[in-house]
């Protein structure tokens, strides 16, 4: 196997997957290789009857003889229906916890994983890879074990009934060995080509997709057809090269095999002219076993490329779910944080996403506990940053941010998340009942979910829809405004002692918006408030106002406080009221 230039440290690893189901899979080794040992037992017997029959006329023995044989076949087959079973459940039970582990994996990333990571490439690893390594199962590995032993065997079998003839058979052997190894190494490169162009094909059907809005309102229809034909016709080409290569390589198999026929009855001719003579017990056994001698030689290197089509798919696989550096680590070593505040600051912070290009630049902010504290700034500034870094969706950055006193690093993840509460600009709606995504986590009854939504005053928007009401994908059946609300209500159930509102009200008509300035009084009160406006009518009233540019704070105080500098907040704010006298 090493001819075909396997990795055995990325082969031994995909085999241990199976190691949960070792029982399985020595069941189904075991049948594999009892398949293995029938197979040539057919030919042999047969060689015993026919010469039996011709020569020596023992009707009874040769009656013995046929009921062994049709024995052999009957066990061959409940031992190969067994055997099929066997690895195909041990494929399933292996992707089944593989799939999870990959998807658990990709929940747990920071979000610059994601900026860097395609969703077609992700849907592919979870996907279209693991469902190749089910074949690495259930037709590679344990199969061609079980071929290599079939062979042995009848080569044993054929030197133990002629000798001769089996170094007839033996003739082309080489030839065989040649083509099997030029077929796996161009069939290789052919499905890593392959797997790759799926990956691309799969990142352009999810973007498209997704945004078929933006395609139909735009009229890109064209354009998008275009990238997907030629990264389908790309995808073609790679499966094309692999068609190819069987092609060639199935019927030459066909051609030693016929050969190697030719030989044994040219022997069996020369051998009469000779000094050797061969039965015709002997002559027939050898046509079987030449057949089934090349059969599994032509499936080994069939079985084979499944094994490096499962290989180039674990390769991939592993590749993505052993890089731990983005990972959100559940942090056991980390003990749970007692804070009676609920203060945030901010001291000197800098932030980058890409090395080159800072966001944030020597930060520093103090929020007391039940206060509001707005942040403003054209797009660009970095606000909604300080959001993110607040909730550690990255953690990197220089500097000190801390809760009640307490460095947010040095705190839990899954502790932060609960004092920490955001309702954002984009707000992503799951398929499913309104019930289910306001309550994301299914610990509230109904009471408690009905009872959030009427301390908002949102009865009449939210409920006249009720709980049962469902979603489609998306958001599907929820205008903008009501998908907003949702995550007004989502954000407040929880009762989180820190509340950040990320341009929470962009999406709202006017009418729902002052719904929703007449509710924020509720939702901040007691909390610790951070609040990103757009509107900025809804954070005149703020305890504090920062006015952001490039990452850097420029102005700071309250509404009237900042109108009297007559700087870049003020004309922001006549800007705005602008706006307001044109609508």
């Amino acid at each position: 196997m090493a001819k075909f230039g396997l990795d055995i440290n990325l082969l031994s690893k995909i085999i241990r997957l199976a190691k949960p189901y070792k029982g399985l899979f020595a069941v189904a080794l075991f049948l594999s290789i009892l398949s293995a040992v029938l197979a040539p037992a057919l030919p042999y017997l047969v060689n015993l009857t026919l010469d039996h029959l011709l020569v020596g006329g023992n009707l009874e023995y040769v009656t013995q003889l046929c009921l062994v044989m049709v024995g052999v076949l009957f066990l061959s087959t409940l031992v190969m229906l067994f055997n099929s079973y066997a690895s195909s459940l041990l494929g399933q039970k292996v992707i089944l916890d593989l799939r999870n582990r990959v998807f658990e994996f990709s929940i747990r990333q920071r979000l610059s994983f994601f900026d860097k990571t395609p969703i077609g490439q992700l849907i592919t690893r979870n996907v279209s890879d693991i469902e190749t390594l089910t074949r690495f199962f259930s037709q590679g590995i344990i199969t061609i074990l079980g071929d290599l032993l079939q062979v042995i065997t009848i080569i044993i079998v054929m030197f133990y009934i002629n000798w001769r003839l089996a170094l007839v058979v033996m003739i082309m052997f080489p030839f065989l060995a040649i083509a099997s190894r030029i077929f796996g190494k161009k069939v290789k490169k052919s499905f890593e080509l392959v797997r790759n162009e799926v990956s691309k094909l799969n990142t352009i059907v999810q973007e498209y997709i997704a945004g078929i809005s933006i395609v139909q309102l735009y009229n890109i229809k064209k354009r998008a057809f275009q990238r997907f034909e030629e990264a389908n016709n790309r995808h073609y080409q790679a499966n094309e090269k692999s068609v190819l290569y069987y092609s060639v390589f199935f019927p030459v198999i066909e051609i030693i095999t016929a050969l190697t026929i030719a030989f044994l009855f040219v022997a069996a001719t020369a051998g009469k002219m000779g000094a050797f003579t061969f039965s015709v017990g002997e002559i027939t056994a050898f046509i079987m076993l030449v057949n089934q001698f090349y059969r599994p030689i032509r499936t080994i290197a069939d079985r084979f490329n499944t094994i490096q089509m499962g290989m180039v798919s674990g390769n991939r696989i592993f590749k993505l779910i052993e890089n731990q550096s983005l990972q959100e680590t559940e942090e056991l070593q980390k003990r749970e944080v007692t804070s009676k505040s609920f203060d945030v600051e901010f001291r000197e912070v800098s932030f980058a996403y890409e090395a080159d290009t800072p966001i944030l630049n020597n930060i520093s902010f103090h929020v007391p506990m039940g206060k509001t504290m707005a942040i403003v700034g054209e797009t660009g500034a970095g606000k909604s940053t300080i959001i993110n870094l607040i909730s550690r969706l990255y953690p990197q950055f220089e500097g000190s941010i801390s809760i009640g006193g307490n460095e947010i690093n040095d705190v839990p993840l899954s502790q932060l998340r609960t004092w920490v509460s955001v309702v954002v600009q984009d707000v992503f709606i799951f398929s499913g009942t309104l019930r289910e995504n306001i309550d994301l986590a299914t610990e509230y009854s109904d009471h408690e979910i009905i009872k959030a939504i009427e301390n908002l005053g949102l009865e009449d928007i939210l409920l006249s829809k009720g709980l049962d009401y469902e979603i489609g994908e998306r958001g599907s059946g929820l205008s903008l405004g009501e998908k907003q609300l949702v995550s007004f209500v989502r954000a407040t159930l929880y009762n989180p002692p820190i509340l950040i509102l990320d341009e929470a009200t962009s999406s709202i008509d006017p009418a729902t918006e002052q719904i929703i300035q007449a509710t924020i009084p509720k939702l901040t009160k007691n909390r610790t408030s951070i609040v990103i406006a757009h509107r900025l009518g809804t954070i005149v009233n703020a305890d504090q106002i920062l006015f952001m540019s490039k990452g850097e704070i420029l102005e700071r105080g309250t509404h009237d406080e900042l109108m009297s500098l007559n700087g870049g907040y003020t004309q922001l704010y006549s800007s705005y009221q602008d706006q307001l006298e044109l609508t």
